[in-house]
């Protein structure tokens, strides 16, 4: 690739990255409305079921997922044609899987949560997620189309909320999973024309178990990535109880919306990443420099946060909720860490290092499983707000390990990982 190739491409990147981080600043907006909205209408303990039952509709969503989006994603990028005539085995296998994870999670959120109408609505969430074909757009370079739905789910959802406050100032939880589920079907259904872009179709389809195999990997490591932000809300709501949950999943919630700039770069370096490999080792320098920034970022974010959070939570969502300060403030260290782990987990996806995904989210797990009891057994949400910085440290620093240039064995840098084929 040419210097003048080089900037060019760099030229685009910050373009694209700064048109999808003013969507998900929309969003960011958006869901912290929806946030404000719940914790005033619902307080701690039925904020904190729903908190439990998001918690495991966000597991559900990445099991019927499996990697495959992160999979087409790449190969759209890749070979757009060839995934043009693979694309209805693709939205049929996710299909399949959001029927059979259905059917599986249901009775575990019934059980856990006791609310079962809330739960179906969710649950149907996982269909809808099924048939979102924005990552079509954002591989063809269309930004802009790629960042409708983004904003169009937590718009919708809040809007939803708020006509419902409108009509009785009571929110029951059901109301709740209603609007949710429609802002679901509403998303899928904008990104759909994204299908148009594709060129025709050229060559075979790629075969199911090609699909699977590739993707099982990412797959286990999206799991992996969501109990670690998942795990510690549900164990607190069964440990403690739902009002503790609440507390800390509101410091939680307000932190995962502000990760604008991170959840962005992750997404555009998994759509670029695949026209890496096979480059030299020296291609990853650019990608190194963008992930200094964004921990900069991150840093500076965090310290803003932590300053206006004593004065902003309490304020905005209600002395029943002043608790969630200290928890807020212990989280920040997760949160600057999070702008390099989505952006390393989006680059390694791309160069097909699936395998460095998983591990660093398998050594990332065993961290947080055995310092979340400790942690729980304790009492102090603050230390279970640092354990999940703690894990998050370990999966960054295991997968710089594995992708990052360093001095010896540059060679295997932008290799796929054995067992994983290119498109």
């Amino acid at each position: 690739m040419s210097a003048e190739e080089e900037a060019s491409v760099s030229r685009g990147s910050v373009r694209d990255l700064l048109l999808l981080a003013s969507a998900r600043a929309v969003a960011t907006g958006a869901g912290f409305l929806v946030a404000l909205l719940l914790a005033r209408a619902l307080g701690p303990r039925d904020y904190g079921t729903w908190a439990m039952l998001v918690a495991l509709q966000g597991q559900a969503l990445l099991l019927a997922d499996c990697g495959l989006r992160s999979v087409a994603t790449a190969d759209c990028g890749l070979d757009a044609a060839r995934l043009r005539a693979t694309l209805w085995r693709y939205l049929g296998l996710r299909l399949a899987l959001a029927s059979v994870v259905t059917g599986l999670g249901l009775p575990v959120a019934w059980a856990l949560t006791s609310a079962t109408g809330p739960a179906l609505w969710l649950f149907s969430c996982l269909f809808a997620s099924a048939l979102f074909c924005d990552w079509i757009a954002l591989a063809r370079g269309r930004s802009l189309e790629a960042a409708l739905p983004l904003a169009l789910r937590p718009l919708s959802f809040a809007s939803g909320l708020a006509l419902l406050l409108l009509v009785s100032p009571a929110l029951s939880l059901d109301a709740v999973a209603f609007c949710c589920a429609i802002s679901w079907w509403l998303a899928a259904l904008a990104s759909l024309p994204a299908v148009r872009h594709l060129p025709p179709p050229r060559g075979h389809p790629t075969a199911t178990p090609s699909l699977l195999r590739r993707a099982l990997p990412l797959g286990a490591s999206s799991v992996l990535a969501q109990l670690l932000l998942g795990l510690d809300v549900l164990l607190l709501g069964w440990w403690l109880d739902a009002a503790q949950a609440g507390i800390y999943q509101l410091a939680a919630g307000v932190l995962t919306a502000a990760l604008v700039f991170a959840n962005a770069a992750g997404q555009l370096v998994l759509a670029r990443a695949g026209r890496l490999r096979g480059e030299s080792p020296t291609a990853l320098t650019g990608p190194t420099f963008r992930l200094f920034g964004l921990l900069a970022t991150g840093g500076g974010l965090a310290v803003g946060i932590g300053l206006l959070a004593p004065l902003l939570l309490p304020l905005v969502f209600g002395e029943p909720f002043a608790a969630s300060v200290a928890v807020l403030h212990a989280l920040l260290p997760w949160f600057v860490l999070q702008h390099a782990g989505s952006f390393l987990v989006g680059l390694a996806s791309g160069l097909a290092r699936e395998r460095a995904v998983l591990a660093a989210h398998l050594w990332a797990l065993a961290v947080f499983a055995l310092a979340l009891p400790v942690a729980l057994w304790s009492g102090d949400l603050a230390w279970v707000a640092l354990c999940r910085g703690l894990a998050e440290l370990v999966r960054c620093l295991q997968l710089s390990f594995a992708i990052l240039p360093r001095r010896h064995h540059p060679s295997s840098v932008l290799t796929p990982a054995r067992g994983a084929t290119s498109p």
